[in-house]
């Protein structure tokens, strides 16, 4: 496989291309569970039902022969590269962590003191520790220099499924079969939060490449997006049709990566809060997924035992991007993504199902929270095909948007979404009345304080409009039921007559 050429910097999505399927390992003889790229690029590596760990050399050509690392005595659950990419860890089904030499000879070090199958492992960003998520409700943190357990963390009432590190290792997010998402401080132990937003089993946590943000995803068919700092709820995505099995963020931190129980893969635009592609490759469930470290390739994994590595077409690699969000390189300009309209286009390896790329619209969206208040409800997520509409005219800022933009709109004209403000100059924007002489911390937090409550005190008077609503229709169809029923004795109103009529008159989607 060839090197893609490095274009310069350009925002966005490149328009002239959609992502491509670049190759399909087969090697496996049961589903991929975990997938996970080197940071060097040289190699992939993946756990499966089959008790095996392989070793993709992906410098080679198209008959890529795998290395098969074997140790484990059940399902590899978790596969995981450390940050130089020396070392490899896998967990298993069969309650035990293994630290291998990512070498020919693939010697591995035993870690034990789960007493459940272990689902989850990942390192830390600086590579010092590493993480375990288990059926026996507990997450435990390793330090990999000795390869001994150093402190275990205790709150879940199920299996946990999955655990992440945040990107400076001072957080943990950890998600289970309890329903909920928990946040933990390394430091002291302890449990920061709970998000209870989700209304099934967690299958996967993700922290934002700049750790401000945290998503997760669940059997519910939900992606979920908080501010860790506020822990707000920011974003929601009705994302599949069944469970939403693993998540990717982009390096960039623009993209996120859902892969789910309905066979596809799909790639959502943070900025604009909408769905950007549908990729269908896999052939049953899609379980898995990872982008490199510059975030030119991605990988997904299987039910069908197929792993397939695709060619993204983001211009905005993860190591610009984080470059240019330092203060002394920043530009105090935001770029703004380009919307996409819709075609369909094939892998170049296809397997016995021709992996298709399904690139949608920008006229519909999927369900997103806003800070505008003209939205004070969700839109629901609606079907797109791949010829629908681009949509004209200014798209509602998002609280993306309003967390990320290096340029933001100022606090206090909110609903103003032109008149932006960059934030080294928000001390000299004019305070609200009564908070001259505080610092500007207060400040912006007390405008924050006023916009929300605005929003609420809106929000509230069109619930008071649907309840009005809502009585009017109660009322007209009381009469209708007393006009047609009383000739004959009808019984009062609400109580049951026979079947028949009960259907007609209270209809389930009244």
């Amino acid at each position: 496989m060839q090197s893609s050429v490095k274009r310069p910097r350009s925002p966005g999505i490149n328009k002239t291309q959609d992502p491509a399927l670049a190759k399909t390992l087969r090697g496996h003889n049961d589903q991929v569970n975990s997938v996970a790229i080197a940071p060097n690029f040289k190699q992939l590596v993946s756990g499966s039902d089959d008790c095996s760990v392989l070793v993709w050399n992906l410098k080679g050509g198209q008959e890529v022969r795998p290395f098969k690392f074997l140790g484990h005595k059940g399902p590899i659950l978790g596969v995981s590269f450390s940050p130089n990419g020396s070392l490899i860890a896998s967990c298993s089904k069969d309650e035990t962590v293994r630290l291998w030499n990512n070498s020919v000879e693939g010697s591995s070090v035993l870690l034990r003191g789960h007493t459940g199958g272990v689902r989850s492992v990942s390192f830390s960003a600086d590579g010092r520790l590493l993480l375990t998520a288990s059926d026996d409700k507990t997450v435990k943190v390793w330090s990999v220099a000795d390869k001994r357990f150093q402190f275990g963390l205790t709150g879940h009432t199920n299996w946990v499924r999955t655990a992440r590190f945040s990107p400076d290792a001072r957080l943990i997010a950890s998600g289970a079969d309890d329903k909920l998402v928990r946040l933990w401080d390394v430091d002291g132990r302890r449990e920061l939060h709970v998000f209870d937003d989700h209304s099934s089993g967690i299958r996967a946590v993700r922290f934002h490449p700049d750790g401000s943000l945290l998503a997760s995803g669940a059997g519910d068919s939900k992606i979920k997006i908080w501010d860790v700092r506020s822990k707000r709820l920011i974003q929601h995505y009705d994302a599949h049709a069944g469970a939403v099995n693993d998540l990717a963020f982009h390096p960039s931190g623009h993209y996120l990566l859902s892969v789910g129980a309905d066979a596809k893969s799909k790639i959502w635009d943070l900025r604009q809060g909408r769905l950007a592609y549908t990729l269908y490759g896999h052939e049953g469930n899609s379980l898995a997924c990872g982008f490199s470290f510059q975030g030119d390739y991605f990988a997904t994994g299987g039910a069908d035992h197929t792993v397939m590595l695709w060619r993204t077409n983001f211009e905005d690699t993860g190591k610009e991007h984080l470059e240019d969000r330092r203060p002394q390189t920043s530009t105090g300009g935001r770029k703004q993504m380009t919307s996409a309209t819709g075609r369909a286009m094939t892998g170049t390896v296809p397997p016995k199902k021709t992996p298709v790329v399904q690139k949608e619209g920008t006229g519909q969206r999927p369900e997103e929270m806003t800070f505008s208040p003209q939205r004070f409800n969700p839109a629901p997520e609606e079907r797109r095909r791949s010829n629908s509409r681009e949509e004209t005219g200014p798209k509602p800022k998002t609280a993306y948007d309003f967390l990320f933009s290096e340029k933001e709109s100022s606090l206090k004209k909110i609903h103003d979404a032109s008149d932006t403000v960059n934030l080294r100059d928000l001390e000299n924007t004019a305070p609200l009345a009564g908070t001259k002489g505080l610092p500007i911390e207060l400040t912006r937090t007390l405008d924050r304080i006023v916009g929300q409550l605005d929003i609420m005190n809106k929000t509230l008077q069109v619930f008071e409009m649907r309840i009005a609503n809502n009585e009017e229709q109660i009322s007209y169809l009381h009469s209708l039921v007393s006009r047609d029923l009383g000739a004959s004795h009808a019984p009062p109103f609400g109580e049951r007559r026979d079947d028949h009529l009960d259907e007609e008159v209270f209809p389930n989607d009244f």
